[in-house]
């Protein structure tokens, strides 16, 4: 008796866990905060799985089947694939998060060393097109020259939206650049002209056009500190839950902005960015249901791209058109100067 109704508690619950990532949290916010419960309930029923599997109890089954019905959720957790291609028509895309180039003052040093290694890997990088996010440039200062020294090293096709501008004249901003042509730009607003934290590029590759989006969903401005540090959070658990919640809307918002704008395109997408999401959310399933997933097609392992406290994070994402595939997807853990790593994917062009 006791096992049926935790069976049918655990039934109901899985399927209210699971469901949350198909409702906005614009419209009905606790969906935001259930679907974070989705990797705790995968490692739910993985345990009770395994447990009734070593009683040798037929009771794994129906642990088996909610771990099965989950699994969009476990393939966007963890992923091994592998390729073999020819193709000398590729297109390697990198999208990195590089914080300003660490020219915050918590985060620099005398020398600059960190920022002058990043700018410098940044520029060097071998990719064809580059979507940085939280970018940081001024003509003032050599070594944050920076759309210049990537322009000089080949990528001389630019876009950018200004998002700031500090008292210097230095600007920070959304950025694309490119080695190929650029036919057109633009920028993602809504109706009422409210900035969508997106911008796009068509390029011209292949003897055809593809649309780059890049784009830096609103961040929830949580100090990790907080989460990682037990006393902190007890003490500012309602306001981490509330700038929680508004992130969660506000990203709901600006995501069916971003997917109306790539539903218009005419042309194979790909879109670039930090998600500020993880991947059981909303804003990740919706781009799903639309593109696909470079590290889902492609990538190795759990793919976590924050590379501060929170090291399990995976909110970095390169998503993709049907008519387009991801050959490679790489996490690049050599360069761990922003709290970002770089993520870089390679396409080539489906027959």
């Amino acid at each position: 008796m006791f096992f049926r109704a935790f069976v049918w508690i655990t039934f109901l619950s899985t399927l209210l866990v699971y469901s949350s990532v198909l409702v906005s949290p614009s419209a009905v916010w606790p969906s935001g905060f259930l679907a974070m419960l989705i990797p705790f309930l995968l490692v739910f029923h993985l345990f009770f799985v395994i447990w009734f599997i070593r009683k040798r109890k037929k009771r794994a089954l129906f642990f088996l089947a909610m771990l099965l019905l989950g699994w969009p959720f476990l393939r966007a957790t963890f992923t091994w694939s592998s390729h073999a291609y020819s193709d000398s028509t590729n297109l390697k895309v990198l999208s990195y998060n590089v914080r300003v180039f660490n020219n915050y003052e918590q985060f620099r040093n005398e020398t600059y060393q960190s920022s002058e290694e990043m700018i410098n890997w940044a520029v060097s990088h071998k990719a064809d097109i580059k979507c940085f996010q939280e970018f940081y440039n001024s003509d003032e200062k050599e070594l944050f020259n920076t759309i210049e020294r990537l322009q000089s090293a080949g990528w001389e096709h630019h876009h950018q939206k200004i998002r700031a501008t500090d008292k210097s004249g230095a600007t920070f901003s959304l950025n694309i650049f490119s080695k190929l042509p650029m036919i057109k730009k633009g920028v993602i607003y809504s109706s009422q002209g409210e900035f969508q934290n997106a911008i796009y590029a068509d390029v011209f590759w292949n003897e055809d056009t593809i649309r780059v989006y890049n784009l830096h969903l609103q961040s929830m401005h949580i100090d990790e500190n907080d989460i990682v540090d037990s006393e902190n959070l007890k003490k500012s658990y309602k306001m981490t839950g509330w700038r929680m919640r508004k992130g969660f809307e506000r990203r709901a918002v600006q995501t069916d902005h971003i997917v109306d704008h790539i539903e218009k395109s005419p042309h194979p997408v790909i879109l670039c960015g930090d998600l500020n999401e993880l991947p059981y959310s909303y804003t990740y399933y919706v781009l799903r249901r639309h593109l696909g997933n470079s590290f889902e097609a492609a990538g190795k392992g759990f793919g976590f791209t924050y590379s501060g406290k929170l090291f399990f994070l995976r909110i970095d994402n390169q998503f993709f058109s049907d008519s387009l595939k991801a050959e490679e997807y790489h996490v690049r853990r050599d360069m761990s100067e922003s709290d970002h790593y770089p993520i870089e994917v390679v396409y080539t062009a489906k027959p």
